[in-house]
C-alpha cells in the first residue's frame, strides 16, 4: 500500500543535482529569514530569498510549515549522525552503559553548541500548538533510535515504562541543551551540564538492584 502523504510532506524528493541545490537554498533562505524576524517569513519571502521562483518552491514543498519540517528533520539527524558515529568509532573499546550514555549525551550538546543559532530558531518557531506535531514525530523517532542505542545493555537497562522513560530523558536533554544557550548564567560548555545529564539518564534507565 502507497504511504499517504499529509499536508506537510514535502511534494517531492530531490533527486537530481539541480533539484537539490534548489531545495538546498531554500532550507538556507528559511533559516536565514528566521533567524531575522520569523513572524514575517512566508513562503513568498523564502523564494525570494532562495532566488527562486514561488513556483519552484511549491514543487517540493506545499507551504512554510513542510520546509520548517524538513529543518527540523535535518537538525534531529544531524544529533542522531553524530551519535552513530560516535558509537560506531567506539565500538572495539566496549563501552559501558554510562558511557554509552555520556556518548549519546555529550554528541547532543556539541551538536547544539555548533548549531546554537539554529537550535535557538527551532525553540521560536516550533514549541507552537500549531506545530507541535512536528516535535511529536521527531520524538518518536529519537525514542526508537534510543531504543537502539540502549539495545546492547538490556541486562542493565529496564523494561518497565522504558518508552516513556526514554521521552523524560530525550525532553530533558533537549530543553536544557537549548534553554542554556539563552541563560546569562549557564553555559552549555558547562561540563556540570553533561554530569548531571547522564546521572539522570542513568537513574531512569538503569535496572534498580
Amino acid at each position: 500500500m502507497a504511504k499517504k502523504k499529509t499536508a506537510l510532506s514535502a511534494r517531492k524528493k530531490p533527486l537530481q543535482e539541480r533539484a537539490k541545490f534548489t531545495v538546498d537554498a531554500i532550507l538556507k533562505a528559511t533559516t536565514q529569514l528566521l533567524d531575522k524576524n520569523v513572524e514575517s517569513v512566508t513562503t513568498n519571502t523564502i523564494a525570494q530569498m532562495a532566488g527562486v521562483s514561488i513556483g519552484s518552491l511549491y514543487q517540493y514543498f506545499p507551504n512554510k510549515d513542510s520546509i520548517l519540517e524538513r529543518l527540523l528533520e535535518q537538525f534531529t539527524q544531524g544529533h542522531l549522525s553524530m551519535i552513530e558515529q560516535t558509537l560506531h568509532k567506539a565500538t572495539d573499546k566496549k563501552l559501558s552503559l554510562e558511557e554509552t550514555a555520556r556518548t549519546i549525551i555529550h554528541a547532543i550538546i556539541e551538536s547544539n553548541r555548533k548549531n546554537s543559532r539554529l537550535a535557538k530558531i527551532f525553540v521560536t518557531t516550533l514549541f507552537r500548538p500549531e506545530r507541535i506535531k512536528l516535535l511529536q514525530r521527531m520524538d518518536e523517532l529519537m525514542i526508537e533510535k534510543f531504543k537502539q542505542f540502549f539495545d546492547p545493555y538490556k541486562a542493565e537497562v529496564t523494561t518497565e515504562n522504558l518508552d516513556m522513560k526514554l521521552f523524560i530523558v530525550i525532553q530533558s536533554i533537549r530543553s536544557s541543551t537549548v534553554s542554556v544557550l539563552f541563560h546569562p548564567k549557564y553555559q552549555i560548555t558547562d561540563p556540570a551540564l553533561e554530569d548531571e545529564l547522564v546521572r539522570l539518564t542513568l537513574g531512569l534507565l538503569r535496572k534498580k538492584p
